[in-house]
């Protein structure tokens, strides 16, 4: 399960799982956040850090990544979280783009289970993951 400090907030449990996944030497993750944080289902917690976990380890482990860039964007009613590697490990990333479109892995399972959508594109020098959560009549 994810890193969870007694009453620590998401955002922190997610800034703590990046600093834990960090491989001293040879992987570094940032994590940044920008926007105001919302509250959001514990369930969304769970299953949005653990698709985090995934892209992270999948960074390393399938694109010999070096740096690994966590982002949220806080929004009226939505969270979007990035996930960018600078991973050299496949030269054909439109093709591994569109694998990934097709299959049907636990990264979708898990984003669909709470109403999240995750898209794949060329990041700047390796894969972007982009997963957006509607907050809205989500929590009550």
């Amino acid at each position: 399960m994810p890193v969870r400090i007694e009453d620590s907030s998401f955002e922190q449990g997610i800034a703590l799982l990046c600093q834990n996944m960090e491989r001293p030497g040879t992987g570094n993750v940032h994590f940044e956040s920008a926007g105001v944080e919302q509250k959001i289902t514990p369930l969304a917690e769970t299953y949005l850090s653990r698709v985090v976990q995934e892209l992270i380890h999948n960074a390393y482990k399938h694109s010999s990544a070096w740096h690994v860039w966590v982002r949220f964007l806080w929004q009226p009613g939505l969270l979007v979280i990035e996930v960018e590697d600078d991973g050299t490990g496949f030269s054909k990333v439109p093709e591994f783009i569109s694998r990934l479109k097709k299959k049907y892995n636990t990264l979708k399972m898990r984003s669909e289970a709470i109403g999240a959508v995750i898209h794949f594109s060329q990041g700047k020098s390796g894969l972007l993951a982009k997963v957006e959560y509607s907050i809205k009549e989500r929590y009550s």
